[in-house]
């Protein structure tokens, strides 16, 4: 393992052994991440972060739409603008943008 792998819960990340090698344990990953931090020295203490593992959580759907619905407020406030200047080919494009983003969003309830 590697900075910048990503990594699973309860995936091996190393083995620690004792100094005369008669025990071995394995160094899990504490969650699903990615290895931002390791340690190099060939000896480590008991209690030492070996590695560490940045963690991700996962956003549910209604984060996912608020994010869309901001991006399309964003939109229409540049469509506005572009408007005020005459840039009719910025106004399209960002025509193009919304209808996209659109098609990720939930139909409107009637």
């Amino acid at each position: 393992m590697g900075l910048g792998d990503r990594v699973e819960k309860h995936q091996v990340l190393g083995i620690v052994a004792d100094p005369f090698g008669n025990s071995e344990s394995e160094v899990l990953s504490p969650a699903d991440g990615i290895i931002i931090g390791m340690a190099n020295l060939p000896l480590a203490n008991e209690g030492e972060a070996l590695y560490h593992v940045a963690r991700f959580h996962a956003i549910d759907d209604a984060e996912i739409h608020d994010m869309l619905r901001t991006m399309l407020r964003q939109r229409d406030e540049s469509i506005g603008a572009y408007e005020q200047s005459g840039r009719i080919e910025l106004v399209e494009q960002e025509q193009l943008e919304q209808r996209v983003i659109r098609r990720f969003l939930p139909p409107q309830m009637s």
